[in-house]
């Protein structure tokens, strides 16, 4: 069975509604980029009887400080037709994020790993729906490019080749995020695109820990599977705002990804993209 489920974009968020504990709707906003699922609307606490088993450190981009977040008891989250139990969350004492003000609109949380974990999940930018089934019973596209997924640290990761303005060929090792509404954003590379003659010193959006700031300037190409995206706009962080757990080069968002039709097969370590 293939489950519909609507989502609106805002400020290249996609926000879908889901029910916590048969409460709610609460707006949240996907995110590959998040392990655990992420309460950043403190008000939920009271209001779902969230309890505490333990706490954990919240490290992202962004100019801020490491914080503490709490990790409830297992709830169950429904999405349409989709119902997850036993799953945790971890929980925001303070809103850190200010989400909600950066979307103009009260944004609970955001929804990573679990909700991908089990299914494949197609998102139809064009008409603003997920797609959800099992990996067996997906409808597939035709001439799509299938690209290798690595699934570490709850994060899906890609390996592709990035051409700089230069014309370096980087190889690059890039975390899908879905959370993040730039095209691309290089890490580490921030000494070297001050170097180049069109840069732009910018604040490049909001982290987990803060604002981000860094350069705004071009790269060639960016190689996704057998297609090839030119003279993408990228984001270059500063270098001492980046230290992820995992090995990277970098993320690509939302912008980039919605040049096409995309199917998420996380079971099947598998990424399928179609020019939307």
């Amino acid at each position: 069975m293939i489950e519909s489920i609507p989502f609106d974009v805002v400020r290249n968020l996609i926000i879908i509604k889901l029910k916590i504990n048969n409460r709610g709707p609460y707006n949240f906003a996907l995110d590959t980029g998040v392990g655990y699922m992420l309460v950043t609307e403190p008000s939920l606490i009271d209001s779902l009887n969230l309890n505490s088993e333990r706490t954990i450190k919240i490290h992202g981009l962004g100019e801020g400080n490491d914080f503490e977040a709490y990790i409830t008891s297992p709830l169950n989250i429904e999405i349409g037709g989709v119902i997850s139990n036993n799953i945790n969350a971890a929980v925001f004492t303070k809103d850190h994020f200010g989400l909600s003000a950066y979307a103009g609109r009260t944004i609970h949380g955001l929804l990573g790993y679990e909700f991908f974990s089990q299914l494949a999940v197609k998102i139809d930018f064009d008409r603003n729906y997920l797609m959800v089934a099992s990996p067996e019973r997906m409808r597939y596209y035709k001439h799509a490019a299938e690209i290798t997924l690595s699934i570490e640290d709850r994060k899906p990761y890609i390996s592709t080749n990035v051409t700089l303005t230069d014309g370096t060929v980087k190889p690059s090792k890039m975390v899908i995020d879905l959370g993040a509404g730039h095209f691309i954003s290089m890490e580490h590379l921030c000494a070297d695109v001050k170097r180049l003659p069109k840069n732009v010193r910018a604040n490049l959006g909001i982290g987990i820990n803060g604002p981000v700031s860094g350069y705004l300037s071009r790269v060639k190409a960016v190689e996704l599977g057998k297609y090839t995206v030119k003279n993408v706009i990228a984001a270059f962080p500063d270098d001492s705002k980046t230290n992820p757990s995992i090995a990277r080069d970098g993320n690509l968002g939302v912008g980039l990804l919605r040049k096409f039709d995309v199917i998420f097969d996380y079971p099947n370590n598998k990424l399928y993209l179609k020019p939307g």
